[in-house]
């Protein structure tokens, strides 16, 4: 038979068990939710993009973009043709220098170097101008190429300086080129192709010159003879032409329409030529190189401008990740003192089961006979 007390204790310390388990299951229940409620007082975005400031900022930098991209093909124009300008002075006066050490040489040698190092020159110019062309898609500017048989438009360009509208530079091309043209008895234009040495026949239609499909090689063509005051001229070889030489862009020409430079006089005739290029590229050319520096600092402008809103995003930036790094550094602080208390609660309750279980026991049996007698 069961005695009274054994049967008290196996109740309470099943009530007991019972009540601890169900207070562990609170605690824990709890502090999945408190670590839930931790979570949604975390910052949830660690930077508010939606910010009026940052949205503003954002989109003026684009805008600003934008504007540069527009622009981009028209002021790398300019810039190429600015390029060529410094270019192609420096190289006016390097020709002329060398020609200057030819005055008074004797020797057949030197002359003969010295001509070939000019024509050298003459020829850069020439690729100076071609590569300060810009392609537009289909179509190609050159400030400072030749423009016969292009259309009007393709002379100049406006650049707008501000992406809100209200400012603006017109660009007005000039030939800084070394070309002429040949024209014949029966008033057809022959003009020298570079690439394929050949003299390509022309005609002028509405100030437009096209090809008529007629060509001449170039290559065993020389100069007979050459008026430079009548333009006169007589190219003998296979296929001879003659006609009237017309120079264009810069008006000089290479040693072979100076006779080779065979005396002084030729010489100091190249050297007045090359004077009187010179003399035209510092007339004609400041207006654009001044353009050209007030375009770029209108563009530094606007680098300045974006570089200011970068900063100004990067700052609202910084402040929202300091703000979002102290709203989860309160919630963490929050649920860790929580989170404390309850392994305080825990302990307390661990405590308090302790106490019920030892008071439950009863009174422990006495040594020997007396407790083997329930005593």
């Amino acid at each position: 038979m069961t005695s009274p007390l054994s049967s008290s204790t196996g109740l309470i310390e099943s009530n007991v068990a019972s009540n601890q388990f169900n207070s562990m299951d609170s605690i824990a229940l709890i502090t999945k939710q408190l670590v839930a409620r931790a979570k949604e007082e975390r910052a949830e975005v660690a930077v508010d993009f939606d910010r009026g400031d940052f949205i503003r900022a954002t989109q003026k930098i684009e805008r600003l973009t934008r504007f540069k991209e527009k622009i981009a093909n028209n002021v790398a124009t300019v810039t190429k043709a600015k390029g060529a300008v410094t270019e192609i002075r420096n190289t006016l006066l390097s020709a002329k220098s060398k020609l200057q050490t030819m005055i008074g040489s004797t020797s057949a040698e030197t002359r003969q170097q010295i001509s070939k190092d000019y024509d050298d020159l003459i020829k850069k110019i020439s690729t100076v101008v071609d590569g300060a062309t810009q392609n537009f898609g289909f179509r190609s500017f050159n400030l400072v190429g030749n423009f016969e048989g292009s259309s009007p438009e393709n002379n100049k360009l406006l650049i707008p300086t501000r992406e809100t509208g209200g400012g603006a530079l017109q660009f007005e091309g000039m030939d800084l080129g070394v070309d002429f043209k040949i024209i014949d008895e029966g008033g057809f234009t022959w003009k020298l192709d570079k690439i394929d040495n050949k003299f390509y026949q022309h005609t002028v239609i509405n100030d437009l010159i096209t090809k008529t499909g007629l060509s001449i090689t170039a290559d065993d063509l020389n100069v007979s003879s050459y008026d430079p005051n009548s333009g006169s001229i007589t190219l003998v070889g296979s296929q001879p032409l003659s006609g009237t030489l017309v120079r264009s862009g810069l008006n000089i020409l290479t040693s072979e329409y100076h006779q080779n430079f065979s005396d002084d006089t030729l010489v100091q005739r190249a050297i007045t030529d090359l004077e009187t290029a010179i003399t035209k590229l510092d007339i004609d050319t400041p207006p654009l190189v001044t353009k050209a520096k007030r375009l770029e600092t209108s563009l530094e402008g606007i680098d300045l401008r974006i570089k200011i809103l970068e900063k100004e995003k990067d700052t609202i930036r910084q402040e929202e990740l300091d703000a979002s790094r102290a709203v989860s550094l309160a919630a963490d602080m929050k649920l860790q003192l929580t989170l404390n208390n309850m392994n305080l609660l825990t302990s307390g309750n661990n405590a308090i089961v302790e106490n019920m279980l030892s008071l439950t026991s009863g009174v422990a049996k006495g040594p020997g006979v007396f407790g083997f007698m329930g005593f």
